[in-house]
């Protein structure tokens, strides 16, 4: 007779995430979503590999940069974290929980909710700005609709768009909507933040105070992946980058070894044979 297995549960002493041998396979009839926008519809029944193996430990409280070219993998590796992209082979772990076994109760758990930022501010256009941020509140959360409101005011003024709260998205530019998408994944106090391209639409000045209050997040124990071309005022903030080059981590160096951000604008891929920083490794 078969015993049933317990459901796994999330570990809060493991490491955020963990990612061994993760591989994403897409075929022809699959390019649509975010893989429609690099490789269109294929005439080809061969499967392209997005993710080839991608081996990552992102420990608890730390602020990790995926840096490297367009296409190789950054923005694929974040949706399968937010369990949006199926692997086709190896494993990825949240709080030691395979993603496709999270459970959306965990989210308002402390020390398990996440936060997400997507590469386009996936907003909805019948609500106003302020209304998108309060769906940054998971459904459990225990605040009434006016501490809601006054919370995410709080973050939206932090973010100097509390102007805009009662406009609705297409009365914004695109940058008031990237800070609205950012405002709803930190309005929910987020344990772990999935950032993809946050700062792509954002002049250097909003740039630069988003990645300080970013900071000031994982002073405060928030963990952080982050996805990025823009590195100016990032690798002075973060903990290690991460290269990636045709869906492989290729190198992870502490941030405080690396030169300048401004010596670093084209996110060249680290010799992968350089020596690991044994701080950011264990």
């Amino acid at each position: 007779m078969f015993s049933r297995q317990p459901s796994p549960v999330p570990n809060l002493s493991l490491p955020a995430l963990v990612l061994q041998e993760a591989k994403v396979n897409v075929g022809s009839g699959e390019t649509s979503g975010f893989f429609g926008d690099w490789f269109g519809q294929s005439s080809s029944q061969d499967s392209v590999s997005v993710l080839n193996g991608v081996n990552l430990t992102v420990p608890t409280g730390a602020w990790y940069m995926l840096v490297g070219p367009s296409g190789c993998g950054k923005s694929t590796l974040l949706s399968v974290l937010n369990n949006l992209t199926p692997l086709s082979g190896g494993q990825a772990l949240k709080f030691g929980v395979p993603v496709d076994c999270w459970c959306r109760k965990w989210e308002c758990c402390p020390g398990t909710r996440t936060g997400t930022v997507f590469q386009t501010p996936a907003l909805f256009d019948q609500l106003t700005a302020l209304e998108n941020i309060c769906m940054g509140f998971e459904c459990r959360e225990k605040r009434c609709l006016h501490e809601k409101h006054q919370k995410a005011l709080l973050v939206m003024e932090e973010l100097g768009i509390a102007k805009f709260a009662h406009r609705y998205p297409p009365e914004l530019s695109g940058g008031q909507q990237q800070r609205v998408s950012i405002a709803r994944a930190l309005v929910g106090d987020p344990d772990l933040l999935l950032m993809d391209e946050p700062l792509s639409a954002l002049d250097e000045a909003n740039a630069q105070k988003v990645n300080q209050i970013l900071l000031e997040r994982q002073q405060a124990g928030t963990t952080i992946l982050m996805a990025s071309h823009r590195l100016d005022g990032c690798l002075e903030a973060c903990t290690a980058r991460v290269d990636m080059k045709e869906g492989v981590v290729t190198a992870i160096q502490a941030c405080n070894h690396l030169p300048s951000a401004t010596e670093n604008q084209d996110a060249v891929a680290l010799n992968p044979s350089m020596a690991r920083n044994e701080s950011v490794w264990n």
